[in-house]
């Protein structure tokens, strides 16, 4: 599996704090059978140094080698989950985005409208950047009933939707669960899955668990969030 959307470099955000606990990561995602993550560090383009990006690079280094002396298989690959700033394309078309392609993934401010992504998508897409929305199920404005309203014009425009593992398997609540069901139903074709992981404990992979659940609601939506995770992480869309 691939899981693009990861918080394993120590000491960076609120994800890994040591690396104790990004091998602890890296262990549990290696037993669900992973084998590539894109290690994605919160970032803000107007209140961040972009410098933060060569020490995200070092931190990568030393985490790969710690888990290749191990053996765990996993190849990491440097990412960003960026928030939504109005100087944010100008950035992404230089720098931060998912490996070496035009790829990117982004996130939203609770306080910032989900018509705010519509026009950010329909903007990078005309620069030729593809732009991912991180755990669109959680956040408070999308329901079952706003789909249309709120993510349609995402997709549409040309953005792809992430969808978190947990939010299927409930573990953020029936509702979200609900919710990244829904989702996943409208709009199969545009859909990744990853893990959002933080921590071994509250916050782990569960990658597995939530590829399960989604075949079980169509074997073929699986499928297509696997070649979704390949080519987003491997080429521009």
């Amino acid at each position: 599996m691939i899981d693009m959307h990861y918080h394993i470099l120590p000491g960076v955000d609120d994800g890994a704090k040591d690396m104790a606990m990004s091998m602890a990561l890296a262990r549990l995602s290696a037993a669900e059978g992973t084998h590539t993550i894109v290690c994605t560090p919160h970032m803000n383009a107007e209140e961040d140094d972009l410098a933060m990006l060569d020490l995200h690079a070092e931190r990568l280094c030393v985490v790969q080698d710690a888990i290749d002396k191990v053996d765990l298989g996993i190849r990491l690959i440097q990412g960003v989950e960026w928030m939504l700033t109005p100087d944010l394309l100008d950035v992404v078309t230089q720098k931060g985005r998912l490996g070496k392609t035009r790829n990117f993934l982004f996130e939203l401010n609770p306080f910032i409208p989900l018509e705010a992504a519509q026009d950010f998508v329909g903007l990078a897409v005309a620069e030729g950047l593809c732009p991912v929305l991180a755990h669109p199920e959680r956040y408070r404005a999308v329901t079952v009933d706003s789909l249309d309203a709120l993510l349609a014009p995402v997709v549409q425009k040309g953005g792809f939707l992430q969808v978190t593992a947990g939010s299927l398997i409930g573990h953020f609540g029936r509702s979200i669960q609900k919710t990244a069901e829904a989702i996943v139903k409208a709009f199969p074709e545009k859909i990744v899955i990853a893990s959002d992981a933080h921590w071994p404990d509250t916050r782990p992979p569960q990658m597995k668990l939530g590829y399960e659940a989604l075949a079980r609601l169509d074997p073929s939506w699986a499928e297509r969030a696997r070649l979704n995770a390949l080519r987003l992480i491997e080429a521009p869309l």
